[in-house]
Formats: structure tokens, C-alpha cells, sequence
């Protein structure tokens, strides 16, 4: 088995693949891929055979059997062919008429597979070759365990669309390092598991600008995504904020917004940490963040290389909420809320309004809110503003 987020080509293989000009695509030459896979076996004519290739042919006409091809001018040169399966791919062959061709079709498949969804590739048989790149062995009751839930997951419909990986995206593979699994702090029946992104140079906003589009978040200094191969309850949520159309009730709380005053801020109130600690006290007084520790909030809501803001809301001078939000190209991204747990408004819909108001100010098109889990209770009221989309398989889909 590969884990797609694992696949790191080596510097060599990087460089040669710009300097020989290889270009990779998906689904363009699929009969062309399985008969260079059928004439590479040499003396194993047996290995795929006339039935074999007329069963992968009508796969392929059906949308479940793929290829990817590498290129060299307008010579195929490489390639690999397989089965989708829900988020797994089983990859049945390969080829290569020039050196590191099959290695450049894997490691540009990678990456295309990660960022549209894909979580797992089948290799079949364990050899050196398939070593050097990653693969590992897994016992089969682990992965006939896997399949159950891989197969009923969904990926991206743009990706197996016949298209061109973009070199100038592959040639910049991103490396990311996957969390073992540890109980689900919102589902206790599941586990969870993250992808943490481990390039020291996309730490940065333009890197969190471009990775919180494909889903990501950020929790200090750290990028990540959910990476659950028996889950798919988390979706990141983002608001529409041009057309949002509030409803009734959340009319009602512009309208009490109105009465507080708003300062935004790139530096907290100094009263912060006491409102902070009564909100932890009252409201999460079970949970991983209490008690409260000064330290541990800021090294969680604040990083070295993102620009965040501080939104306070007061209340006949008296600090009731603070929203803590991200300034990017393509939006604002809220990061934690706290405020009177005893208020009798909402102040969390509240934050997310004025949220939503600082992002019109600025012309920026989305808030995104994080993770959603509609299983989970104290998260629901995320999907309340609308319009809004959920990052599903790979692509933002507008949500209910």
C-alpha cells in the first residue's frame, strides 16, 4: 500500500523531470497505457491477456478504470493503470520507456489523488521497486478492515476528468506527515487522524491562502486537514459572504449587535484572559482546554508568519466577546470565540455576524468557520448561515 500523502520524490527525480520536460495527464491514452503494460512483461505474455484488456477497456468506457500517462513531446514514454473504489485506487500496472517515467506518473498521481480526496493506493504485490517508492505491506484483514469504509467514500468528480496535471503544481509536491490515529474528540465512537503539513516554506500566508481552499485550517503555527480513513463526518464550511441572506432570527441579532460597540484590533484587550477563563469555566469545564491557561491560548490562536485580528465587542464599557480571526486574500478565517457564558444573547452568532460584517467591509468573499460535523450538536450552528458550501471529496459544494 502508498499513502499518497507520503510519496516524496527525491531532488534528483525532481530535477530530471524538468530538465527531460515530462509532462503527466489522466485518462488520454487509457488502451494505450494497458498495451505498453502487456508488452513491457517480455516472456509473460500470459500476464495480461486479450480478455483482460477488453474487461480493463470496458471499465474504462464505464469511469471506474483510469491511466495516467507520461509524456515526452508527444511520445508516451510511461504510465500506470488501475481501479477507483471509492478512495481507494487499485493500481493494476505500470510501464516506462524512459528512465524514471512510471516513478513520475506515481508521483504526480500523488498528489493529484490527495488533493481531490484519495486516501489509500492498492499496489498488490510488495517488491523492491514499489519499496523504494513508499509502498509498505499491510495485512490483509487490516485492509479488507479499510475497504469497508473506503469504498462507501467519495472523491472529487473532476479527478479523473482527461485533463493535464499542471507541472508547475507537481513539480512542487507538498509533504505532509499523518497523525496516528487517537479517539475522536466530537464522535466518540470514531477515530480520528490529521495530515499536518510538514513544508517549512508554505508556512506562511500565502501558503495558508492557498491550502485553506483545499480545506485545511490553522491551529497556531500549524496547517492540517483532517486525514480519517474511516470518516468523513469533518467538513470545513465556509460562508457566502456577498449574497448572505440572514434569517429571521439572525436579523434580530444584527439588529442587537447594533447596541454593542465594536473595536477591531490586532492586539487583545487587556481584560481578555478574565472573560476567557469565566467562558472556559462555564462552558467547557470537561474539556481539553480547562482550566484555562494564558499561554496556551495564544500559542493555539496566534502564529509567527499569519496576520490575525481581534474582534471586541463591549457592552456599556464592559467586554462581553472577542472573535479571533485570519486576514486572507480570499477571505477571513475564524479561529475561536469566547464571550459571557451567562449573557442572555447569542454572542457566539453574534462574533460570527460581525465576522461576516468585517469581511463586507473589506470586499473579502468568504468566512470560513472550520470544521463542520452535523452529528455533533454544540457545531450545528455553523450551517445556519447561509448561503454557505462544505469542502467535500475534494471540492466545495453548496451546502443545505
Amino acid at each position: 500500500m502508498i499513502d499518497p500523502t507520503q510519496f516524496t520524490p527525491s531532488r534528483s527525480l525532481k530535477k530530471y523531470v524538468r530538465k527531460q520536460g515530462y509532462r503527466v495527464s489522466i485518462n488520454q491514452a487509457f488502451e494505450e497505457v494497458i498495451e505498453h503494460c502487456a508488452l513491457i512483461r517480455g516472456e509473460n505474455k500470459v500476464w495480461i491477456t486479450e480478455e483482460m484488456r477488453t474487461a480493463y477497456t470496458r471499465l474504462h468506457k464505464l469511469g471506474s478504470a483510469h491511466s495516467i500517462e507520461v509524456w515526452q513531446g508527444d511520445a508516451l514514454i510511461g504510465g500506470l493503470y488501475g481501479v477507483g473504489v471509492g478512495t481507494l485506487f487499485c493500481g493494476e500496472s505500470m510501464f516506462s520507456l524512459k528512465t524514471n517515467a512510471s516513478k513520475t506518473a506515481l508521483w504526480y498521481f500523488c498528489e493529484h489523488f490527495t488533493l481531490h480526496g484519495g486516501k489509500l493506493i492498492d499496489c498488490q504485490m510488495m517488491t523492491e521497486h514499489l519499496a523504494s517508492l513508499g509502498a509498505k505491506p499491510l495485512a490483509r484483514d487490516t485492509f479488507i478492515s479499510r475497504l469497508q469504509t473506503l469504498k462507501q467514500q467519495v472523491t472529487s468528480p473532476a479527478l479523473f476528468r482527461s485533463q493535464w496535471i499542471e507541472l508547475n503544481h507537481a513539480s512542487r509536491p507538498i509533504k505532509f506527515g499523518v497523525m496516528a490515529p487517537s479517539n475522536c474528540s466530537y464522535l466518540p465512537a470514531q477515530q480520528e487522524s490529521v495530515a499536518v503539513l510538514l513544508e517549512p516554506d508554505m508556512h506562511s500566508e500565502e501558503g495558508y491562502n492557498l491550502l485553506i481552499q483545499s480545506g485545511f485550517r490553522r491551529s497556531g503555527n500549524n496547517i492540517y486537514r483532517p486525514h480519517c480513513l474511516a470518516c468523513t463526518a469533518c467538513q470545513s464550511l465556509r460562508i457566502n459572504v456577498a449574497e448572505f441572506a440572514p434569517s429571521k432570527s439572525q436579523k434580530r441579532h444584527i439588529s442587537q449587535l447594533k447596541r454593542f460597540h465594536t473595536v477591531i484590533s490586532d492586539q487583545l484587550d487587556d481584560n481578555w484572559f478574565a472573560l476567557y477563563e469565566h467562558y472556559i469555566s462555564v462552558r467547557h469545564r470537561n474539556g481539553s482546554m480547562y482550566p484555562a491557561n494564558k499561554n496556551d491560548f495564544l500559542s493555539f490562536v496566534q502564529s509567527r508568519w499569519q496576520r490575525s485580528l481581534y474582534l471586541h465587542l463591549y457592552e456599556n464599557g464592559q467586554l462581553v466577546a472577542v472573535a479571533v480571526t485570519d486576514v486572507l486574500d480570499t477571505g477571513l478565517s475564524a479561529i475561536y470565540s469566547f464571550f459571557d457564558p451567562v449573557h442572555p444573547w447569542s454572542l457566539g452568532s453574534l462574533c460570527v455576524l460581525a465576522q461576516i460584517r468585517l469581511a463586507q467591509d473589506y470586499q473579502l468573499p468568504w468566512l470560513y468557520l472550520g470544521f463542520q460535523i452535523d452529528e455533533c450538536s454544540a457545531m450545528n450552528y455553523k450551517r445556519k448561515f447561509n448561503p454557505h458550501q462544505r469542502y467535500i471529496a475534494g471540492e466545495w459544494r453548496n451546502g443545505d
